[in-house]
């Protein structure tokens, strides 16, 4: 095939034929192993976009039967107890019966009841120097404020709206603007329309801040982040961390009507809410899908240009290895300018997680690894960070875990062609069905350096495995 192209080349050689034969046989062992690559990616994309379906379809079906319970509850309030006087008991039934549904449907966008001095801090920031900066200081501040700090990050916009598109919710959202993918200013405006209050500032290095602003943030900062500019904006925090007034109380039942009122008032935000965030869903499906199909519609041209005999071969596999680059590059795979071995932490509790990430951190010099950390505090958060487009050498994955287990997100993870290193870390004496999902390995809790290094010693596993080496 490659015979007309080396003509030139060839007559300048020694032993023309031999040289000949062997480019041969190189280009089409380039081209098949790009095929191989080419075939990989289009399967992959194709398995993403009917998860990102499936995932954000049956989200969509959730907020639709949610919307429709609030406004059948509003309706029995306003229209089912009209003579409060003489029907009080039946009235203060129907109104528990709304507390309750309120209180079990709570929107993961809203405040939760406080519990004990937890305070939960988002980091958005491409720049790994710059969430381990940020995360010491807020550590720092939250000592001296008595708060039990819970951190999780995310190193783009997309990551960000993804982690509440999964149900996260946090106090405190530290928002980054020049980023890869999606940009503070664009995370920041889908939060606020998706009905997000968490305070959210800014920091930022750009002298005019103010589209940043105008975009919802509470507050921006000028970087470089210090702990003065920590502790000022956590004073503020503290004084505006509640903003859903409490329910009022129904000792008295003179205060029925305006009880009724006040619940009627929360359905109808509740409704508005749920229209919004069925809307960013909606509009992140539809693009998301979009952009995949166009993914796999250029695979499948750069496929069929290889396969093609007609044009330039070097210059098509020139092509295609640049096209594949680029898609690695934004997936999040090379970043810094070098190799860092990324690892995400699944876990609910906090405690565990801080724990884990120290361990991991303890065996990093003696790996000669650079580690990046993300956390997720359940599968769903795990499975949505994978459609934002992120990706991690190691997946330590807890299995019990509430809204989405890890049996559950290992086998989406899979499904979406997910090749990462995924280790189950579970207290069960029986792991078969945690292996069965798709684990690389399960190891019995806790966590400890001797275990740790059992799963990082084979460098194989170090790296998200290509199947196509050459």
């Amino acid at each position: 095939m490659a015979d007309e192209y080396n003509t030139q080349s060839d007559q300048e050689m020694l032993d023309p034929s031999s040289i000949a034969d062997e480019d041969n046989t190189q280009t089409g062992q380039e081209i098949q192993n790009l095929v191989m690559k080419l075939d990989e990616h289009y399967a992959n994309l194709e398995q993403k976009r009917q998860v990102f379906e499936n995932s954000i379809g049956s989200e969509i079906e959730v907020l639709n039967k949610d919307q429709n319970e609030a406004r059948k509850l509003r309706h029995s309030l306003l229209y089912g107890s009209d003579d409060t006087s003489s029907n009080l008991e039946a009235a203060s039934q129907n109104i528990a019966n709304v507390k309750q549904w309120l209180n079990e449907n709570t929107l993961d966008s809203e405040d939760e009841e406080e519990q004990g001095n937890n305070f939960s801090v988002l980091i958005v920031d491409d720049d790994r120097t710059i969430r381990e900066t940020n995360r010491r200081f807020m550590a720092l501040a939250g000592t001296q404020k008595q708060l039990r700090m819970e951190f999780q990050e995310a190193k783009n916009g997309k990551e960000a709206v993804y982690l509440h598109l999964a149900g996260a919710s946090f106090d405190l959202i530290l928002m980054d603007n020049q980023m890869p993918i999606m940009t503070g200013i664009q995370a920041t405006q889908l939060l606020r329309k998706m009905g997000v209050k968490s305070r959210i500032v800014g920091v930022t290095s750009e002298p005019d801040r103010q589209a940043f602003i105008d975009a919802g943030l509470n507050n921006c900062i000028q970087k470089p982040l210090n702990p003065g500019k920590v502790i000022e904006f956590l004073a503020n925090q503290e004084a505006t961390k509640t903003l859903i007034p409490p329910s009022m109380a129904d000792e008295d039942n003179t205060q029925i009507d305006r009880e009724i009122q006040n619940l009627v008032n929360k359905l109808n935000e509740r409704v508005a809410k749920l229209d919004q965030k069925r809307k960013v869903l909606e509009n992140a499906k539809g693009s998301e899908i979009k952009a995949l199909k166009k993914d796999r519609d250029e695979a499948w041209k750069l496929k069929s240009s290889l396969l093609n005999e007609s044009g330039d071969t070097r210059q098509e596999i020139a092509i295609v290895n640049n096209w594949l680059d680029q898609k690695t590059l934004l997936s999040g795979e090379e970043q810094d300018g070098g190799y860092n071995f990324s690892v995400l932490i699944v876990d609910d509790d906090l405690t565990v997680r801080d724990t884990n990430r120290g361990l991991m951190m303890s065996v990093e010099t003696q790996q000669q690894l650079t580690m990046e950390f993300q956390e997720a505090r359940n599968g769903k958060e795990a499975v949505y960070l994978h459609l934002a487009g992120a990706s991690y050498d190691l997946i330590l994955m807890e299995n019990h875990m509430p809204i989405m287990n890890g049996i559950q997100a290992t086998q989406r993870l899979r499904k979406m062609g997910v090749k990462s290193q995924i280790v189950g870390v579970s207290s069960e004496s029986d792991q078969q069905a945690f292996i069965d999902a798709g684990l690389d390995n399960c190891i019995q809790k806790p966590l400890d350096i001797a275990k740790i290094t059992t799963f990082l010693s084979d460098p194989s596993k170090r790296k998200r495995n290509d199947t196509s080496q050459a």
